[in-house]
């Protein structure tokens, strides 16, 4: 039976697997946001709020590891709070995520945030919209079964701009 190294790389891919592969959660993303924009441009002129929620849901739970999301929306003095979760959550953990939901928004309205970025409780990421013009304010609450990092917060953040129709932000 031989043993050994089957190639051993001096190029620029060789290194710490984590260095290495990466990149490939980037192009997982961009690839998730490209579906969810192809979905949304095919159907969101017809599409309840509900459902945009649920096609934005389906379309990122595997790669977010979704378990509940809460989407809350102040138009022109309306709200709406919708929520959404994965197969086999329980009543509790979505009644937590909706409490926990509405006091984070309560506390960008309080604070009058442009952004929730200061989230960093593991498997929790939220982004937020506040724009007085249009008297908008919206804020997307998300809840993983795993730890989001950084590029995580900014695809909710993304997913947010385009349950919006929000331009895409210049520069990242």
């Amino acid at each position: 039976m031989n043993t050994g190294i089957i190639a051993a790389g001096s190029a620029p891919e060789s290194g710490p697997l984590s260095r290495r592969w990466g990149g490939f959660r980037e192009v997982d993303q961009a690839v998730v946001l490209a579906h969810v924009a192809d979905l949304l441009s095919a159907g969101a002129a017809t599409l309840e709020p509900a459902e945009v929620l649920t096609v934005v849901c389906e379309a990122t739970a595997t790669h977010l590891r979704l378990a509940n999301v809460v989407f809350f929306k102040r138009l022109a003095g309306q709200s709406r709070a919708l929520a959404w979760s994965a197969p086999g959550v329980s009543t509790a953990s979505r009644r937590i995520a909706r409490e926990q939901a509405w006091s984070s928004a309560a506390r960008l309205v309080e604070e009058r945030l442009l952004a929730a970025g200061g989230d960093d409780d593991g498997e929790v990421a939220s982004a937020s919209v506040w724009d007085e013009d249009l008297g908008l304010s919206a804020m997307l609450y998300v809840e993983s079964s795993r730890r989001l990092d950084r590029q995580d917060r900014s695809l909710v953040d993304e997913l947010l701009r385009r349950m919006l129709c929000l331009p895409d932000r210049v520069g990242g």
